[in-house]
């Protein structure tokens, strides 16, 4: 013990020289560590708000030969002043025609004032059936420029080519549509019910239905007061 002692009162400065980098090594560390944790508390922070416009062709469900843009706020912030431009890429006369019909719509004329998170419109819609061909060969360009809450300014732009949808096929209408169908069909059914425009037909067994078949079976197995046996040949 008193060798330790004496080591340690003889190299003291050069313990307190160590000590005193190895603190400073731990604050650094802890520095950066911290500055690493603010970084990522903030940009979670932005992402919780940010906007995130999103353009696409969709196709509808219940029927693939109907196509109509649908401009989306996939972001977790409300956008605001969203305003909209659109141009030809390839396709001439075709997407041409393409572009017109799917911009009837005002608010990709107009632009739209606000869309929240989760928030989406559509736009009318193209019939892809009609000059096939050339739809299918066009590719449109739709750019989109809005800002978020803290007045931030946004800018994308988003390639179409309609030729994704060359072959896409469908069997049968989704599942959602035909429990959509069904219930309106049952709907309708109540409705006539209710209004006495419609019967339902209801087969009822009543009293005299039963004395009629006790009756029916006294007469096969015997009248009562017998042994209930079945009659002999």
């Amino acid at each position: 013990m008193n060798a330790i002692l004496e080591f340690l009162n003889q190299n003291s400065g050069a313990l307190m020289v160590v000590f005193t980098l190895f603190v400073a090594a731990s604050t650094v560390v802890y520095a950066i560590l911290t500055w690493r944790l603010v970084a990522e508390t903030r940009s979670l922070r932005k992402a919780q708000t940010e906007p995130r416009i999103e353009v696409a062709l969709r196709q509808r469900e219940e029927f693939l030969g109907l196509a109509h843009i649908v401009v989306r706020n996939i972001g977790l912030g409300p956008a605001y002043d969203i305003r909209f431009s659109q141009r030809v890429i390839s396709g001439g006369v075709s997407a041409e025609h393409l572009l017109a019909e799917l911009t009837q719509s005002n608010f990709l004329r107009a632009g739209l004032n606000y869309l929240g998170p989760g928030e989406h419109m559509t736009s009318s819609l193209t019939e892809l059936l009609k000059d096939f061909e050339g739809k299918m060969n066009s590719i449109l360009e739709f750019s989109v420029n809005y800002r978020s809450a803290s007045a931030k300014p946004y800018s994308h732009f988003f390639s179409i080519d309609v030729g994704q949808f060359r072959g896409v096929s469908q069997f049968q209408a989704p599942h959602l549509h035909k429990i959509a169908e069904r219930v309106e069909s049952i709907k309708n059914d109540v409705h006539n019910i209710a209004n006495g425009s419609a019967r339902v037909q209801v087969d009822i067994h009543t009293a005299q239905d039963r004395a009629q078949e006790r009756k029916q079976q006294e007469e096969l197995w015997g009248m009562p007061g017998t042994s209930g046996q079945r009659p002999g040949p």
